[in-house]
């Protein structure tokens, strides 16, 4: 630096630098600001040329401009303090949320770093950086909860695609692009992948999610009915595999390294089976569907896998279901469709009973110092290193939001998260290279990371939120209700597409839902309850932006308020 506080110009080829000049009185302070902007619109992918949406949409004109808009009073400023109110929801000192869950969630969406947001609107990610296969079906659906509610209109444009590239019998195929084995892909939308149980299921299911819980009508059902019919060949593939059983035969999964597709039957598919067919029934009774015929098919089928869960996977006598068909392993995440029919409202796929004490079974049998065994029974352990004895980050999350949703005691569930939460953020302090595997027990990697960085299975830790608030949402009769797992005094986040907020409930019993950010739209509601208990007549319909918020129920006198600002309280 010039001693006149400028640079002396010798700075170039890939470094640089920014000066502020400022006179800072004596004992007095100062802030000085300094924005960088990038503008990159011919983003390339192997050659291709696929741009950037910030360009191709005219966000912004270039660099100077992009840097111009973080600066104060500028739109892009408003939306990082939505931003942090979002964030604030997570992890603040009002929140009933362990401080190490809201900033494992909050952190956990670094995982976005790897997104394309292509400059025709497409919305792509690699499966992880050191597997760049692009959108498979069933990563995008561990990842999926946080981008729906954050990023809503990311989905259309993947699901067009994967419908596009549906197989004749109706099967849709696992991703976008595969390169995990073999190196990056040449292009993209080249589908193609194995044959899996948690894809075309998955497939239904993320329909069914758009027409629910996103609040523009219009736009949901004409999604809907354009891809109804890839749905529809979807669940009718299920059916036709399920054919001999009742439950569909030998699929690979996500939790491929367990090679499941060895056997008749696996509980992991078997579940995504039954969910795929809850999820297809209420699809075809919707309004923009209306096929009663094909809901009634959705039901026998759903029936029948019914009965086949309980004859060929559930061991009563030790209350859990085996992972397959011929042995009696136990598989720690074996009911992760449960976790997702939960959160969509379909309530239980089997019964509440069997997932109580499967959950128990599993905690008993496959806990470890460093979260769950992935599944225990095939081999005897330590029986060195291998996909069984390994601890998968889904596990322990989807444990804990299954057993809030039947009861659990809450601070069990959260210690469970905590045990693998916990071991990647306060032990190996790593929160930005959370991995999909690490090491299980006897083979000196005990907790390691073991496979796949920059990994995604760890976002289905955001289900929790539905699970510890009992959330059921439905953007079409405006109905948002809370069954909370919590009792006495508390406050939690409440997520709905493009909707940040909290749900509390004071030492009265008064409870608020009060809206922390907001996209485009606000959050209208005709419906609205905790534990059954609604606000009075004459409250609903309520329209509520940021900062607005709805107070009811409480002591003797307590009376029902809608807070228009952080001033003006109108009862």
């Amino acid at each position: 630096f010039a001693e006149a506080g400028r640079l002396d110009g010798a700075m170039g080829g890939s470094h640089g630098g920014a000066v502020v000049r400022l006179v800072v009185a004596p004992h007095g302070t100062a802030s000085a600001t300094v924005s960088l902007g990038w503008y990159f619109p011919a983003r390339d992918f192997m050659g291709g040329l696929v741009g950037n949406f910030y360009a191709s949409s005219r966000l912004v004109h270039g660099s100077e401009e992009a840097a111009r808009t973080l600066l104060p009073g500028s739109e892009a400023a408003a939306d990082v303090r939505g931003w942090a109110s979002f964030a604030a929801t997570l992890s603040s000192p009002s929140s009933s949320l362990p401080a190490w869950l809201g900033d494992s969630l909050l952190n956990s969406l670094h995982h976005t770093r790897s997104v394309m947001w292509l400059a025709d609107g497409r919305w792509r990610q690699w499966e992880s950086y050191s597997c760049v296969n692009v959108d498979s079906v069933h990563n995008d659906g561990e990842r999926h909860i946080p981008y729906l509610m954050l990023w809503p209109d990311a989905l259309p444009s993947k699901m067009r695609a994967w419908a596009a590239g549906a197989m004749p019998d109706g099967m849709i195929q696992e991703q976008l692009a595969c390169g995990c084995m073999d190196g990056v892909p040449p292009r993209l939308d080249a589908p193609c992948g194995r044959v899996m149980g948690d894809v075309s299921s998955m497939f239904v299911v993320y329909l069914l999610e758009w027409w629910r819980w996103t609040a523009d009508e219009p736009s949901a059902a004409s999604l809907v009915v354009e891809l109804w019919p890839a749905a529809r060949a979807a669940a009718r593939w299920q059916m036709d595999r399920s054919a001999e059983s009742g439950l569909p035969t030998r699929l690979v999964d996500t939790y491929d390294g367990l090679r499941l597709s060895r056997y008749n039957v696996s509980c992991f598919s078997a579940l995504f089976h039954l969910l795929a067919m809850a999820a297809a029934r209420e699809l075809a009774l919707s309004p923009p569907v209306r096929d009663a015929a094909f809901a009634a098919e959705c039901d026998a089928a759903l029936a029948r896998g019914r009965a086949a869960m309980d004859a060929l996977l559930w061991v009563e006598g030790r209350g859990y279901y085996r992972s397959y068909t011929g042995g009696e392993a136990l598989m720690s995440d074996s009911l992760y469709a449960q976790v997702l029919a939960d959160t969509l409202g379909l309530g239980a796929l089997t019964s509440d009973a069997q997932v109580t004490r499967h959950l128990a079974a599993v905690l008993q049998r496959n806990d470890s110092p460093y979260g769950l065994l992935c599944q225990t029974g095939r081999y005897p352990l330590p029986a060195g290193a291998g996909a069984d004895n390994s601890i998968w980050m889904m596990a322990n999350p989807n444990w804990a939001s299954l057993s809030l949703r039947r009861g659990g005691d809450p601070h069990k569930a959260l210690s469970v998260v905590n045990k693998t939460f916990g071991w990647v953020r306060d032990t190996l302090a790593d929160q930005w290279n959370v991995v999909a595997v690490y090491g299980g027990l006897g083979y000196g990697a005990e907790g390691l990371p073991a496979a796949n960085s920059h990994y995604g299975y760890h976002l289905v830790a955001w289900h929790l939120l539905f699970a510890l608030t009992g959330q059921v949402y439905s953007a079409r009769s405006r109905s948002l209700t809370f069954a909370p797992a919590l009792r006495g005094r508390f406050e939690l986040p409440v997520l709905v597409p493009a909707v940040a907020a909290t749900l509390s409930r004071g030492s009265d019993g008064e409870c608020t839902l009060a809206v922390a950010a907001a996209g485009s739209a606000s959050l209208v509601l005709h419906t609205l309850s905790v534990d059954g208990v609604a606000p009075p007549a004459g409250v609903l319909p309520v329209k509520l932006a940021p900062g607005q918020r709805v107070s009811w129920g409480g002591g003797a006198g307590a009376r029902t308020k809608v807070t228009l600002s952080s001033l003006k309280p109108v009862d």
